[in-house]
């Protein structure tokens, strides 16, 4: 093609083009592209490229011509460009843009336009100082206005120079060259504006009621707009939003939104189409932004009148009205931040005469101006509770769950304004703002009930989950709830016993159905009439279209009985508000009264669910079981505290019922009151438990517990259906929680926890390692935890006596039996050792011990933990030999749990590590990993995902004896130093480096001065050798960066901490210089995902130059800059002179940070151009391929 000329070169390019966007084979593709890359690349291809866009006005030969001039502009090309040549480029870019422009296809129009701006960018001003002047006047001339703003937004985006191609140098020239340009742009964006508002838009009022509040009507007496945009003013407005957008990212707002240009966006954002979306999504940039200009209290005005406006305009459309869903979003988003931003500070600084009489007196006058100056000096008070009001009617408008559910997040937010969770808000906000809280709740929950709203939840989606195990269901309803939680929590007066009144109607409305015959049926389903009469027990007969009690598992899965579902739903979300008011319950004594009757309905759900087995029946059911169980744990810390602290006195009945009087008159301490308390506690929480128990002995075992009140018939045994293990997992979650917080003695007694102690065996061994731990330790808690007494004048000897712990150490002894039990037939029969089943028995034996003693270490006392170690030594003593028995036969479950166990007591008993056992454990436990040293490398390098687990689980133990400053462990640093660094930390699995290096900081941090008898070396040089290893990794991309930024993160705080850039050792190791090469390197990465990586290593070097700011700019920077390849003399001086020796951090890493810029900038400026000969031989070989 070289030497051609005219029609000829043409028309062979767009024959080049034609076949390169509709071959079908990736050869052909690959093998044009690269003829292509070479006509792009090839020395004065722009002449060619003027000549193909003259001649032809194929689309893909523009768009080509547009590649070829844009791979001219590249830094390292234009340089070499003559100046002549430059002009010639220049003139034939714009003279062509502005012929032919708004004829030309969007994608080649913009990409020339780019072209254009790049010239721009690379010769203002020195060689084209009228740039800007020339975008303007295209901007002002009617026939070029859309080029001209579009090369202005384009400038907004290219002189930021976000992609480092410029130097350090030019970057800060560019972005001051706009900056002084930004007022005249400002001011043309504004002027534009405002015509397309006159042109377009009319001036409305708002109708108001005669008895409008009068802050209403000065909020809402200003001028309004409505109207619609053609295309080519949506296009205008587009392009001019764009480019604020552009500019305030990089740029001050307040230097772009100078002289009115705010003022002018205001009108567009009551256009209700996608340019409207735009202006409003600039407005809630500029509040995520936090923009404050320096007349803040005026703007504060404009903009509250400004949302108070769209607001009202929004909540007053029709049903009919369908909103384009981008608008209704960016409106979300503006309230939300508006609400967020500024809600909570409406009456403490920008209105403070809100409510008072001048306040409405002034905002009436400001009513009778719309002027912008006006509005300004008047608008000094905010309708809140009509601003609550507006929000309420826009938020159930909503059309959309997605909408909707923005819409609570805005309500949260607003939530926020009142105070801190949990706090209630003061008597003069009740009055003001709880009746409207109170509607919004009740709505809330309406819109969440399914009785009330079912089409609509229905609609959601229930199947699919995101990342978070959500369904769009479960969010949506997630949502309401925590909303209505928050608001009941912050106006408890109001709304707590409305609340606690729908839960309880709707318990005894649930109850009542159950109690009485079943809804009645669709007589319309034949095949449902004979399935029930087939399945129907002898009660469950036909008697005018009605079925009785005995069908009514048939009818609860019946999706024609969608009450049923509703009411099952609805009660279990109830159940999870009241659950979730925990922490009011514990704020506010005065609400306690209620609780215990609370409670009492809650235990009444689970009887009247689990005697009947409808957890079965439906996963509604299912989730109103564990919703339940999930609500009273909820409540069991307030349960805690009312033992121990909340007066009140009790009468118990002998129907379980509960009558509790509270008071703060009484006496807290006398041990009758609090011996009251508690009794009232057990008898109301008595039936729970049983109902536990019962669940539990579903399809194992019969158990004669009565659930529930005082009737009710016995669980069936096994012919009943097994309980599905996410309804036994909430169980149990209830009953560890009780088993935490009820401390007394008595709790042993209740007939379901002695059912349950004396059946443990059985009931577990169907159960889940997770299940089975839990109801171990929840047991064990029982047993172990010392109980909260009443205050007694005894002595010690007789309160000692009181907790029973002789009693008690034979009952732990007897329930942790059967858990040692496959430990010692596992260590007695090597046989057993390769046996997945018997791997399996031991590692779920461990779990438990292991949950055991983390529970027991946690809340326990001396006497508990000697009573633990008692019963747990003999399997605790059977671990060592387990490990070093499993660890070769790679059963990684069993090794994970074994290490998992040795942690638990770790941490229980490091305060006790003169117990010579536990001491003698950890240090067998170290001689064994360090005895398999090669199954240790092969376990620590594996992908396998179990391997990983057990790695990470060994250095968990590490990094705990490391961190523990017993003088009895510290015999163990110097093997847990070989055992480290004989690791290949280089090649470990990514999801164990991290903690692999936190141990080696940790044995720094705690032992940096103990040193090595058989080497005379202290540990700080291989583990800053170790660090350095890693760092060099990165540099070959051979690690994780976050691991990497860690690392770093862990060198500069042991510089701060052992003044570890101070050492001798680290200073004569040679490891100073290495160390600060490696950190130049990362802090030279300019790559994309290294900015973290570059930042962290840059406060690190400052902190290693610190040590001796002379030296590192003398001798350490002028060799690092002069070994970096691919640089000319005058680049490395230029380097060298844009680090001057400045001291202070910002200084120090401002400069650091341009190096880097301008180094990267270098390599490609001085990255070579390809030879002429291979266009030549590009060319021909396609010429004989056309040919052929």
């Amino acid at each position: 093609m070289e030497g051609r000329t005219g029609r000829v070169a043409v028309e062979e390019l767009q024959g080049l083009l034609q076949r390169l966007f509709h071959a079908s084979d990736n050869a052909t593709k690959a093998h044009i592209e690269g003829v292509l890359k070479g006509l792009r690349e090839a020395d004065g291809a722009w002449r060619e490229a003027e000549l193909w866009m003259r001649s032809s006005g194929d689309a893909y030969v523009q768009w080509f011509g547009a590649a070829v001039l844009e791979e001219t502009l590249r830094p390292h090309r234009w340089a070499r460009v003559s100046s002549a040549d430059r002009v010639s480029a220049r003139e034939f870019i714009f003279s062509f843009l502005r012929a032919h422009y708004s004829a030309l296809p969007g994608f080649v129009g913009t990409k020339l336009a780019k072209v254009a701006v790049a010239v721009g960018k690379a010769d203002y001003p020195h060689h084209f100082p009228e740039f800007f002047a020339y975008l303007l006047a295209l901007a002002r001339d009617n026939s070029t206005r859309v080029l001209g703003l579009s090369m202005i937004t384009i400038a907004c985006d290219e002189f930021a120079d976000t992609r480092g191609q410029t130097s350090a140098t030019r970057r800060k020239e560019l972005k001051q060259l706009f900056q002084q340009q930004m007022p005249v742009i400002s001011g043309e964006w504004k002027e534009q504006l405002k015509r397309v508002s006159r042109e377009y838009l009319r001036e409305v009022k708002a109708e108001l009621p005669d008895n409008a509040p009068p802050l209403v009507k000065a909020f809402l007496g200003s001028v309004r707009y409505q109207g619609t945009l053609d295309r080519a003013a949506q296009t205008v407005v587009s392009t001019i939003l764009e480019g604020i957008s552009q500019a305030v990212g990089w740029l001050s707002p307040s230097d772009v939104l100078g002289s009115g240009l705010f003022d002018a966006v205001l009108p567009l954002t009551m256009l209700q189409d996608e340019t409207g979306a735009q202006a409003v999504g600039l407005l809630g940039d500029l509040l995520e932004r936090n923009y404050v200009p320096s007349d803040f209290q005026a703007y504060m005005g404009v903009l509250f009148q400004q949302t108070f406006t769209l607001l009202h305009l929004l909540a007053g459309l029709p049903p009919s009205a369908d909103l384009p869903s981008a608008y209704v979003a960016k409106c979300n988003h503006f309230f939300w931040q508006f609400s967020s931003n500024y809600f909570g500070r409406i009456q403490v600084r920008f209105f403070p005469a809100f409510g008072s009489s001048s306040s409405s007196a002034a905002a009436a006058a400001a009513a009778s101006s719309s002027s912008v100056s006006t509005r300004r000096q008047k608008s000094d008070a905010f309708p809140a509770v009509e601003f609550l009001s507006l929000v309420y009617r826009y938020t159930f408008s909503q059309r959309t769950a997605a909408g909707f559910v923005s819409c609570v997040d805005i309500w949260s937010v607003i939530l926020d304004a009142f105070g801190e969770p949990g706090q209630a808000a003061d008597a003069a906000t009740d009055a003001k703002f709880g009746p409207a809280l109170e509607i919004l709740a009740a709505q809330i929950l309406r819109s969440s009930s399914f009785c009330e709203n079912l089409i609509f939840l229905q609609s959601l989606d229930s199947t699919a989950r995101t990342e978070d195990g959500e369904t769009e269901q479960d969010a949506f309803l997630r949502k309401c709830r925590d909303l209505i939680i928050r608001a009941v929590e912050f106006f408890p007066r109001r709304l707590l016993q409305s609340f606690a009144s729908s839960f309880a109607t709707a318990s005894a409305k649930f109850l009542a159905k159950l109690g009485a015959d079943a809804p009645p049926y669709n007589e319309g389903r034949k095949e449902g009439r004979k399935e029930g009469r087939k399945e129907g027990r002898k009660e469950g007969r036909k008697e005018g279209g009605v079925w009785h009690a005995g069908m009514l598992r048939l009818l609860i899965v019946e999706p024609i009985c969608p009450e049923w579902v509703g009411l099952a739903k609805d009660l279990g979300g109830l159940a999870t508000i009241m659950g979730g008011l925990n922490s009011h319950f514990l704020s506010h004594r005065e609400t306690t009264a209620g609780v215990l009757g609370l409670m009492s309905q809650f235990r009444e759900l689970l009887a009247a669910i689990v005697q009947r087995s409808l957890h079965k029946q439906g996963a509604h059911f299912a989730d109103l079981l564990a919703q339940t169980f999930a609500a009273l744990a909820a409540l069991m810390p307030w349960v805690s505290l009312l033992t121990t602290r909340v007066p009140c006195r009790a009468t118990v009945s002998s129907t379980w019922q509960v009558e509790v009087q509270i008071g703060t008159h009484l006496d807290t301490d006398s041990e009758q009151s609090q011996l009251a308390r508690r009794q009232a506690v057990l008898q109301t929480l008595a039936p729970s438990l049983d109902v536990v128990a019962g669940l539990l002995s579903v399809g194992y075992s019969h158990s004669p517990l009565l659930l529930g009140g005082g009737g009710g018939g016995g669980v069936g045994g096994g012919a009943a259906p097994k309980a599905s293990e996410p309804d036994v997992e909430a169980a149990l979650e209830f009953f560890e929680s009780v088993s935490l917080a009820v401390r007394v003695p008595q709790l042993g007694q209740i007939p379901g926890v002695q059912w349950l102690m004396a059946n443990v065996r059985s009931v577990t061994d169907p159960l889940s390692p997770p299940l089975h731990s839990r109801l171990y330790t929840a047991l064990a808690c029982i047993l172990l935890l010392p109980y909260k007494l009443p205050s007694s004048t005894l002595p010690l000897k007789a309160k000692q006596d009181e907790q029973h712990w002789g009693e008690r150490t034979a009952a732990f002894e007897a329930l942790v039996k059967p858990l040692a039990e496959p430990l010692a037939q596992a260590g007695g029969d090597a046989q057993q050792l390769s046996r997945s089943d018997s791997a399996g028995r031991v590692s779920k034996a461990l779990r438990a011990l292991t949950g055991i003693a983390t529970r027991v270490g946690e809340r326990g006392g001396k006497e508990s933990k000697q009573i633990l170690v008692r019963g747990l030594e003999g399997a605790i003593r059977l671990g060592v030999p387990l490990l070093r028995a499993y660890l070769p036969h790679r059963q990684m479950a069993v090794v994970e749990a074994i290490t998992q166990l040795f942690i638990a007591l770790f941490d229980a008993f490091k305060a006790h590590l003169g117990l010579s056992f536990i001491q003698e454990t950890m240090m067998a436990f170290i001689g064994v990993l360090g005895g398999e040293m090669e199954q240790l490398r092969s376990t620590f390098t594996s992908a396998d995902a179990a391997a990983a687990a057990v790695s990470g689980r060994f250095l968990q133990l590490i990094l705990h004896i490391v961190r523990d400053a017993s003088p009895q462990l510290h015999g163990l640093v110097s093997d847990i130093r070989q055992l480290l660094f004989a690791l290949p930390h280089s090649q470990l699995h990514e999801e164990v480096a991290g903690q692999y290096y936190e141990v080696v900081y940790e044995l720094v941090l705690k032992h940096w001065n103990t040193t090595d008898s058989s080497k005379g070396q202290s540990v700080l040089v291989p583990s800053i050798q170790t660090f350095c290893e890693a760092l060099g990794a990165q540099q070959g991309a051979g690690m994780d960066v976050t691991v990497v930024v860690q690392i770093l993160k862990w060198l500069r705080d042991l510089g701060k901490r052992v003044k570890l850039f101070e050492r001798p050792e680290f200073v004569q190791s040679g490891l100073r210089w290495r160390l600060t090469g490696l950190l130049l390197n990362l802090a030279a990465a300019v790559t994309d995902g290294a900015a973290a990586l570059a930042e962290e290593a840059g406060d690190v070097l400052y902190d290693v130059a610190l040590v001796d700011f002379g030296s590192f700019f003398r001798e350490v920077l002028p060799a690092w800059i002069d070994q970096r390849p691919g640089l000319s003399i005058d680049q490395k001086r230029h380097l060298l002179a844009l680090f001057p020796p400045d001291t202070d951090m910002t200084s120090f890493l401002t400069h650091l940070r341009d190096v880097a810029s301008d180094i990267a900038f270098f390599h490609l400026l001085n990255s070579p151009p390809p030879t002429q000969g291979l266009l030549v031989a590009t060319t021909t070989s396609t010429t004989a391929s056309s040919s052929s």
